[in-house]
C-alpha cells in the first residue's frame, strides 16, 4: 500500500515560489562585491541608511499587525526589531561615519518607497497573516542571501570589510527567529487560501531584488 503524500505547508510553498528571486538578488553586484570587500563604502551608506528607513516603517507595519492581531510574537518582534534599531543599526551607521543630520533628513529611495507602499496595502486589504508572510519575506530572503553567497565566497568573506554583514543574517540566533516566524506563519495558514499569500511573497521577493540591483546600483 502506497503511503499517503504529505501535504505541503504554506511556508515550503512560498519558498519553492520565491527561491528563483532570492537567486537573483544573491547574484546582484552590490552582493558580491560585498563578499568580496570590494564595495565602495559610499554605496554601503546608502545602504545602511536606506535600511534604516525601511525599518521604521517594518515596525509601523508590525504595529498595524497588532490592531489585527493579538500575539506574543508579534509583540516580541516589534520590541526585537527596535531594540536592534537602536543598539546595533543606528551605532553601525555612526562607525561609517553617517551623522544624526543625514539620518534625520534621509528619504527614501523609489525602490524602498514602492516595496513599503505595497506591504502596508496588502496588509491593510489582507490583514495580519498577509502582513506577516510580506515581513517574513524581508527576513527569510536576508538569510537565503547571506548563506547562498556566504557559501560561495567564504574565502573572500573572511577578509572583508563586511564580514559582519555576512555573520548576522547567517548567524544561529537570526535563523532560529525565521524559524519561529515560519511556525506562526504555517500555524495562522491552516485552511486559509494560499494563492494571495504565494503572490505577495514572491512580489516582496521581486522588490527586494530591484532594492539590490537597481536601487543600489550608485551611491
Amino acid at each position: 500500500m502506497e503511503k499517503e503524500t504529505r501535504e505541503q505547508k504554506l511556508s515550503e510553498r512560498l519558498y519553492e515560489a520565491a527561491k528563483p528571486e532570492w537567486d537573483k538578488a544573491a547574484a546582484q553586484n552590490f552582493v558580491i562585491e560585498m563578499a568580496r570587500g570590494t564595495l565602495d563604502p559610499a554605496r554601503f551608506r546608502t545602504y545602511m541608511l536606506q535600511d534604516y528607513l525601511y525599518l521604521i516603517e517594518y515596525v509601523q507595519i508590525l504595529e498595524l499587525i497588532k490592531t489585527q492581531l493579538e500575539s506574543e510574537f508579534v509583540d516580541k518582534a516589534i520590541a526585537e526589531t527596535k531594540r536592534e534599531m537602536q543598539s546595533v543599526h543606528i551605532p553601525n551607521m555612526k562607525k561609517i561615519g553617517i551623522t544624526e543630520s543625514e539620518i534625520k533628513n534621509a528619504t527614501k529611495i523609489k525602490e524602498i518607497a514602492d516595496y513599503l507602499d505595497y506591504m502596508k496595502t496588502q496588509t491593510k486589504a489582507g490583514g495580519p497573516l498577509v502582513g506577516l508572510v510580506a515581513l517574513l519575506q524581508c527576513s527569510w530572503g536576508y538569510a537565503y542571501i547571506a548563506q547562498t553567497v556566504g557559501e560561495k565566497y567564504r574565502q573572500a568573506i573572511e577578509t572583508s570589510a563586511y564580514k559582519s554583514w555576512f555573520d548576522a543574517y547567517s548567524s544561529d540566533s537570526y535563523q532560529r527567529a525565521n524559524r519561529e516566524w515560519i511556525h506562526i506563519v504555517d500555524r495562522l495558514a491552516e485552511g486559509k487560501e494560499e494563492q494571495m499569500l504565494i503572490e505577495t511573497f514572491v512580489r516582496c521577493a521581486e522588490f527586494e531584488t530591484l532594492l539590490w540591483g537597481r536601487g543600489l546600483a550608485v551611491s
